[in-house]
């Protein structure tokens, strides 16, 4: 029973993402959530369904951004940003720009500074070996928060030209160590962090 049930939860989530329907996405995310939470008490999952599911709510998320609250998408980006900035076929600036469409523009400037805090305390890696920081005697682990310190150490917080984190990532100490996978990875995240700056941060 439990095997058809989740059958047919996989066959939804696929059919959902395959037709970029945001409102059921929320819906299966939801869900999911519920299930992920439900499995920590009875642990019904395998690892590999655990993993699965993880995935899923993931893709579910980043479609149905805009429903969801700031909050809630704050702490989207501090767990998985870089999964949603690597997703093959949802566009993370579409639905980050359709959430920022339906917000009031009084509170546009504090959701953009709100992912901004979120991204710098993600832990998630970008490469293997560890970085050296602007300031810093010890070479640190390569979270997306220890490549923005360094970032942000090496050019301040205001927003910098295309071709500064090009040139970061192109031609950095930290960056000349990694495979051209990461460094892709860490010039989507650049990128992205760039656009996410209003026109004055303190």
């Amino acid at each position: 029973m439990r095997q058809k049930s989740n059958l047919k939860l996989e066959t939804q989530i696929q059919n959902c993402l395959s037709y970029h329907d945001t409102s059921a996405a929320y819906v299966l995310a939801e869900d999911l959530r519920r299930l992920l939470r439900e499995d920590e008490k009875e642990n019904d999952l395998t690892e590999e369904e655990k993993i699965s599911y993880k995935n899923f709510l993931v893709r579910l998320q980043l479609q149905s951004l805009p429903l969801f609250s700031e909050e809630e998408i704050a702490e989207f980006f501090r767990k998985n940003f870089l999964k949603m900035v690597n997703d093959p076929d949802i566009n993370l600036y579409d639905r980050f720009k359709a959430k920022q469409i339906a917000m009031p523009y009084e509170f546009a400037e504090d959701f953009l500074l709100q992912i901004i805090e979120a991204i710098h305390r993600n832990e998630e890696t970008i490469g293997k070996e560890r970085i050296f920081i602007s300031g810093n005697p010890e070479p640190q682990v390569p979270t997306v928060a220890n490549w923005l310190l360094d970032y942000d150490r090496n050019f301040g917080t205001e927003p910098q030209k295309d071709l500064t984190w090009l040139e970061y990532v192109n031609s950095g100490a930290n960056a000349s160590r990694l495979n051209a996978k990461d460094k892709k990875v860490l010039r989507k995240l650049l990128k992205f962090y760039e656009y996410l700056k209003p026109e004055y941060i303190e």
